[in-house]
Order: structure tokens, then C-alpha cells, then sequence
């Protein structure tokens, strides 16, 4: 019999206060990153910036010195949502909704592998990256992938614990929209 991982914690209440304390200065941090317009070079480039002139062309508009542009836009067609309602800076809280949906689905497997208290930590791990902030702020696939990423994974677990075979095979084909490049 195979086990994937499995560990135990407890935590007190002082840790659970601090815990929360911690998850409610990253939220008010992440919610304020999540306000401010994209910056880096991806999101200017083309994936804001591709989705932009389809929507100012109303149809589809070729890049031919853009090579990026011809990568498969898969997120980016959730962030032409965004851009419909008039500014890009709404396209970085749809990234926040990612990082809230993975913290969402990493607190879900923890907690399913080893309780309550290890979910918690395991979003506690998620959220205090680094990498996770930054993602936020950009316009990015990245929290997108993750995210279906992470709810593929959440699909075998349950599969391989009981849940019949629609499960595995939902967790074999991800939706369009993860597929990165």
C-alpha cells in the first residue's frame, strides 16, 4: 500500500492567534499588491498587451515581430476579462484570486493528508513565499498553472482514496486554461 505524505501537528492558542494575525497582515499585503497596474516586462509585453488589441480590434490581430504573441494564450483569455472592464490593474486581482484559490486547494490537500492544523501550516508555507507575492503583483500565468495544477492533484488524492474514476480522469485532462506553454 502506498502512502503519499502524511504528518500531524497542533498548534495552541497563541500560535493559532499568531497564525491568524500573520494570514491577516499577508491578506491586507496582498490585496494592496493586487491594486497597483502590472509592471514586468511578461505582462506589458504580451500577455496584457496581446488580449489589449484584440479587444481595441474586436477580433483577432496578428503579431508578426512579436514572437511571444504566438505562444498559446490560455490565461491571458481570463485576463481579457479584466481588460474589458477598463483598466490592467484588474487583471492583477484576478491573479489575486489564483493565489487565494491555491492557498484554498494547499489548505484542502493538507488538511485531507494530515488534519486541520497541518492545512494551516501548509497555506502558512504557501503565503509567506516569496515567489507567490511577487506573482500577485505581475500579470502572469504562473498562479493560473498552480492553481489547475493544484486541482488535478486534489482530484488523483481523492481518486486514489475512494472517489471513483471521474475523478482520476478530471485529473488527467486539465482545463485549456492551465495549459501554460
Amino acid at each position: 500500500d502506498v502512502q503519499l505524505f502524511v504528518c500531524t501537528a497542533s498548534l495552541d492558542p497563541i500560535r493559532l492567534r499568531s497564525l491568524f494575525f500573520f494570514f491577516s497582515c499577508a491578506g491586507v499585503l496582498y490585496v494592496a499588491c493586487a491594486l497597483l497596474p502590472p509592471t514586468n516586462y511578461d505582462a506589458l509585453e504580451y500577455h496584457l498587451a496581446v488580449p489589449e488589441a484584440w479587444l481595441k480590434e474586436h477580433s483577432w490581430v496578428s503579431f508578426p515581430l512579436n514572437v511571444y504573441a504566438w505562444f498559446p494564450m490560455s490565461v491571458e483569455l481570463l485576463y481579457l476579462w479584466g481588460l474589458a472592464l477598463g483598466d490592467s490593474p484588474t487583471t492583477t486581482v484576478i491573479n489575486l484570486y489564483f493565489a487565494v484559490s491555491c492557498a484554498v486547494a494547499v489548505w484542502s490537500l493538507g488538511r485531507r493528508r494530515g488534519g486541520g492544523e497541518t492545512g494551516w501550516l501548509a497555506v502558512l508555507l504557501f503565503v509567506s513565499s516569496g515567489l507567490v507575492m511577487r506573482l500577485v503583483v505581475q500579470a502572469d500565468i504562473d498562479l493560473g498553472v498552480c492553481f489547475y495544477s493544484l486541482l488535478a492533484l486534489l482530484a488523483y488524492v481523492y481518486w486514489y482514496e475512494g472517489g471513483g474514476n471521474r475523478l482520476l480522469a478530471r485529473s488527467r485532462v486539465p482545463p485549456p486554461s492551465s495549459r501554460g506553454r
